[in-house]
């Protein structure tokens, strides 16, 4: 299952003026004859869940089917059970863009405006689980119940800003959060394959620029990332060690 923005191509920058989530179902996978330059095409009907909101960014669902999404613009994070109607699963938000559940099914919201990473209790309250990340904005949960958080940078306590770029931070279940991979450019989506965390980027700062690079981190003992290769249709590149693994500066600090 796919889940699609209308505005997905525009300029980062820009408002959206309307933004569609749509649902597509993929039936099979695209043949290796398919250009870069053919225009995406449903292999399924298309329905579309959400609409005429102000900027819709994350998405998480549920094992019964409850979808969750969040509007940065207008700081909610709406909830849409599969029967009943939208609600509001939490309001009053600093821009919430990525959404995740952990082992237990909790809501894991971040809080990019505010740099807090929240957990979303069946009381409805909203506990903090991490703070003093600058942007955080995608977020990928793996069955040790790690959580790995794509972000610009961790915000060192003398202030000073240690890494360029984007980054990935593990916050581990003990609560300790540390950089896992750095100089990365314009981190836009993260997510779990397997024992992988698959990354989409615009390449990693030490390499050309690139309109669009997919890098595939094996996740190592402990919770450390490995080397990452280039994920495309045919083959994975050799591993690139260039910018993947943080230098011993790295800032690592554990949350309340």
């Amino acid at each position: 299952m796919v889940l699609a923005r209308s505005d997905l191509f525009m300029d980062s920058r820009r408002p959206p003026c309307a933004t569609v989530f749509l649902i597509l179902t993929v039936l099979e996978p695209s043949t290796a004859s398919a250009r870069a330059d053919q225009p995406i095409a449903a292999l399924a009907p298309v329905e579309t869940v959400l609409e005429g909101r102000d900027e819709l960014i994350g998405v998480a669902i549920t094992a019964d089917g409850t979808l969750y999404v969040s509007d940065r613009g207008a700081g909610i994070v709406y909830r849409l059970p599969t029967s009943g109607a939208l609600g509001r699963a939490a309001s009053g938000l600093d821009r919430p863009a990525g959404l995740a559940l952990d082992g237990g099914g909790r809501l894991l919201i971040a809080e990019e405006r505010a740099g807090r990473i929240l957990r979303l209790e069946a009381s409805g309250a909203l506990t903090v689980l991490a703070t003093g990340i600058k942007t955080p904005r995608w977020l990928a949960v793996v069955s040790d119940g790690s959580l790995y958080i794509g972000a610009h940078r961790l915000i060192a306590h003398d202030g000073l800003d240690t890494d360029e770029g984007c980054v990935i931070l593990r916050l581990a279940p003990d609560g300790s959060l540390t950089t896992v991979a750095a100089g990365i450019r314009r981190l836009e989506g993260l997510v779990r394959v397997n024992g992988s965390l698959v990354a989409a980027t615009r390449g990693l700062e030490s390499e050309p620029d690139s309109p669009g690079t997919i890098l595939k981190f094996p996740i190592l003992s402990g919770g450390a990332l490995g080397a990452p290769a280039t994920w495309s249709t045919s083959a994975s590149s050799n591993p690139s060690a260039s910018a993947s693994t943080p230098s011993p500066r790295s800032t690592s600090r554990r949350t309340g």
